[in-house]
């Protein structure tokens, strides 16, 4: 099975942040599912953590549905990419998430910050991940 993995992007200007979760493909890796999970700032600290650990967990337990395959333009991918910042969380193993800032790459494409990726247990993961994840987006470019 691929990692499970969630992406989370900040929109600096509105000040939201929206949670998107993936699901395994049948033809191997991941792919992005619609409906983002919207995160406003003053939900931002109590909510998060709880978001991510249940995309990691519905990444593992849900069936493939090809209605939930998030599909946009390669316009709608690139207006959005130049709108938001980007980091990506993924379980490297049961017992730790991986952090990695992106940063933006041409046609709206992002590739990590070289040297920015942090880990954490999941044990702290509740308490951590708010702080953690805000530091991601500093170094997010």
């Amino acid at each position: 099975m691929p990692t499970p993995t969630v992406s989370v992007y900040w929109n600096e200007r509105r000040g939201h942040y929206l949670v998107e979760k993936y699901a395994p493909s049948p033809r191997g890796g991941s792919v992005a599912l619609v409906e983002p999970i919207l995160v406003d700032s003053e939900n931002f600290d109590q909510l998060i953590a709880g978001i991510i650990l249940a995309c990691f967990e519905a990444y593992k337990n849900d069936g493939f549905d090809e209605n939930q395959i998030l599909r946009e333009s390669d316009k709608e991918h690139r207006e959005f990419a130049q709108k938001h910042k980007k980091i990506i969380l993924s379980l490297s193993s049961p017992t730790q998430i991986v952090i990695h800032p992106m940063m933006r790459y041409r046609g709206g494409e992002h590739l990590p910050v070289k040297g920015s990726k942090k880990t954490i247990d999941m044990v702290s993961a509740l308490n951590e991940l708010p702080h953690v994840i805000r530091e991601a987006f500093s170094m997010a470019v």
